[in-house]
């Protein structure tokens, strides 16, 4: 159940939250939506066009399969023309389709320049600073509105991350430590390798970030999109805060049920046995200095890594200045949505949830900032 505004203010040891949302955030909101009644009606749907272009396909294709005699040539002029066809045929629909699709691109910038001043609000309110697009637009965005064909409506979605980006820094030590690509290994040459992590990294949908101090803990905190293949996108909340001391090694922990964060193979990276058996049935450790690694999870930090809430998955990455702390949402979901930027879909309930999940993820840099004993200003 969605806390209620006193409670959240509570939980945020702060007031006027409910004003705040009642006398500015709805009524922005509400203006998005051109039925009122806080929540849009449908946006411009461009799929009509794409699936009438794959049928157009289909069609195109049969036709020339009848018409080509069943020969050697007639055959090889179908292969070649199968991809053409078909690329040509989703061109077109989305060409028939480009008002929409212009309209759509703008009506989310909308929403989202709008989801963007309600945080900043919210934030200012509970002490932190809200950051919409932790690190802008990513390479591969940036790369595609470079594009002739594609810059007319990419160049200002790039735009305009850029200009709601910032904690360049913390971004950038999530990507060092790995945490955004699990599992994977990269071969090839040290300069092949950094390539291809960059480029795995800058595939990691980065947003709503938040940073400030509390009680003397510097923080960081953003959430990223993992991809499911098909499926929906599993969302991870990260947490970077500043190391009890600077580390030269690199070590990382997960539960048994998280996944390792990319070795780049920098460093050779070895099993732990800390010889406590409730923390081992709970946590595996990796690093490439058994002795650094043994100080910074020394038995105070175990015991206290113990009690931490149980979570899907969490993965705890230290190295250089950082500690990074990856875990996922609760069943995957998207934190921080107060509104739907494709749709514009909002409530009070989205509202509140989405403060309430600020309140956890502040909660949450609270108990590592305790359990891990981060270096406090």
């Amino acid at each position: 159940m969605t806390p209620d505004w006193t409670d959240l203010e509570h939980r945020l040891g702060t007031t006027g939250l409910a004003a705040l949302s009642r006398q500015a955030i709805e009524p922005a909101f509400e203006a998005l939506s051109p039925g009122g009644g806080g929540a849009s009606q449908k946006s411009a749907n461009p799929t009509p066009y794409l699936f009438g272009g794959f049928i157009a396909f289909v069609a195109l294709f049969m036709t020339l399969e009848r018409l080509m005699p069943n020969t050697f040539w007639g055959q090889a002029i179908n292969f070649m023309l199968f991809p053409v066809l078909f690329v040509g045929c989703i061109l077109g629909g989305l060409w028939l389709g480009r008002g929409l699709i212009a309209r759509r691109i703008l009506r989310g910038q909308a929403v989202y320049i709008e989801r963007a001043k309600a945080w900043k609000a919210l934030a200012d309110r509970a002490g932190v600073t809200y950051v919409p697009a932790p690190g802008g637009a990513g390479e591969s965005l940036r790369w595609l509105a470079r594009q002739p064909w594609a810059a007319a409506h990419i160049a200002p979605i790039a735009d305009l991350l850029d200009s709601h980006g910032g904690m360049d820094e913390a971004v950038e030590a999530a990507r060092k430590s790995g945490v955004l690509v699990r599992n994977t290994t990269v071969a090839g040459t040290p300069e092949q390798r950094a390539q291809m992590i960059r480029q795995m990294n800058d595939m990691q949908s980065v947003e709503d970030g938040f940073e400030g101090q509390r009680e003397g803990v510097r923080f960081s905190l953003f959430e990223w999109g993992e991809r499911e293949g098909d499926g929906p996108d599993t969302y991870h909340l990260v947490l970077v805060l500043t190391a009890p001391q600077p580390l030269r090694a690199v070590t990382q922990l997960r539960t048994r049920k998280g996944r390792w964060p990319l070795d780049d193979g920098s460093k050779p990276l070895l099993p732990v046995d800390l010889g406590a058996r409730a923390f081992d049935a709970r946590f595996d450790v990796r690093t490439s200095d058994q002795v650094e690694a043994r100080l910074l999870l020394n038995p105070a930090v175990m015991e206290r890594l113990i009690a931490v809430p149980e979570a899907e998955e969490i993965v705890i990455a230290a190295q250089g200045p950082h500690v990074v702390i990856d875990m996922t949402s609760p069943q995957g979901r998207n934190r921080f949505d107060l509104i739907s930027v494709p749709l514009g879909v909002w409530s009070d309930d989205t509202i509140r949830q989405g403060v309430a999940d600020l309140a956890e993820a502040l909660s949450l840099v609270d108990v590592f900032a305790h359990a891990l004993m981060v270096r406090r200003v």
